[in-house]
């Protein structure tokens, strides 16, 4: 199969390019204005410097991918199909913007050197090679529900993003983490997070619905950051009920204005001294204080109307 060298001269709103066959002559795209670009099983071999004149985005379908390949593309996107099995070492090296990973098949070699700005496992993924970002020292977006801690080494990352399509967790997944956690899952379930050394929690724009008690195990948590929380970022916020009061906040707590109602469970098990309420918190929900075995004081506002029960 032979493609001439001028076969696509003066193509300037080529953009799109899907090729399932070897490349053997560099300028062939020259005058075209790629961003996007699939390669397929079949291809063993592309010229060097084919895409030098290309940027945006790459989805890699071959086992022979080599790194001369992309020499001088600017890549924004990178993604490892899930049919991929091998990818030679080196080939990701030097390659920046954001890495998709979208097969099962992965191998620690293949990350060596990385330096992509950011990371995705996406939720077709079930399993990796143990410590497979060893030394990656950027931000890992997980949407498989499957994610574990062995995956990665902790001690480098500094920032997790749980997204969209993430349900549920693994217990004791983060207890060796220490950096930033992001949570941008739909729904932040009860109890969500167990027992870990994450001190700040930034809760994501995707967030729709935070449970209660969703980070009651989490005592290292001082604060949270984003979507639904308060201004002193002590606690958070939906539809002007306080949801939950972070574990590891100042143990006197004051409750500002806004705040209509204190949700059930809001500081439950907590290790709180005192609360005071303000004059704008109507109700106080069930076992609202439950097991606060520290609580010695708390001052009602004037807005008070209704302490419920189960």
């Amino acid at each position: 199969r032979t493609i001439a060298n001028d076969a696509f001269e003066g193509c300037s709103g080529l953009q799109t390019l899907y090729i399932d066959c070897d490349i053997r002559h560099k300028e062939l795209f020259r005058d075209a204005n790629l961003n996007n670009v699939t390669i397929g099983s079949s291809v063993k071999h592309i010229a060097t410097g084919t895409f030098e004149w290309s940027s945006g985005k790459v989805v890699l379908n071959s086992d022979h991918a080599d790194a001369s390949w992309f020499e001088n593309m600017s890549i924004e996107q990178f993604v490892i199909a899930g049919g991929v099995t091998n990818i030679k070492e080196g080939v990701l090296s030097g390659i920046q913007g954001q890495l998709y990973i979208d097969c099962n098949n992965t191998r620690a070699s293949w990350f060596n050197d990385i330096s992509f700005d950011e990371i995705v496992i996406s939720s077709n993924v079930t399993q990796v090679a143990e410590r497979l970002f060893a030394g990656y020292s950027q931000k890992l977006i997980i949407e498989s529900n499957c994610f574990d801690k062995s995956w990665v080494d902790y001690g480098d990352i500094s920032e997790i993003v749980l997204g969209n399509s993430v349900t549920s967790i693994k217990p004791d997944t983060f207890s060796e983490y220490n950096g930033v956690l992001t949570l941008d899952c739909r729904e932040i379930k009860s109890r969500f997070l167990d027992e870990s050394n994450i001190t700040q929690i930034n809760i994501g724009s995707g967030v729709q619905h935070i449970a209660n008690n969703a980070f009651i195990l989490c005592d290292n948590l001082q604060s949270f950051k984003g979507k639904y929380t308060s201004n002193d970022g002590r606690y958070i916020v939906v539809d002007r009920e306080l949801i939950c009061y972070a574990p590891a906040a100042p143990q006197e707590c004051v409750v500002y204005d806004d705040i209509e109602t204190i949700g059930e469970g809001a500081f439950s098990g907590l290790n709180i001294r005192s609360v005071t309420l303000s004059d704008s918190v109507k109700s106080i929900g069930p076992s609202a204080f439950s097991d606060c075995v520290n609580l010695q004081q708390i001052n009602l506002g004037h807005g008070l109307e209704t302490i419920n029960e189960k």
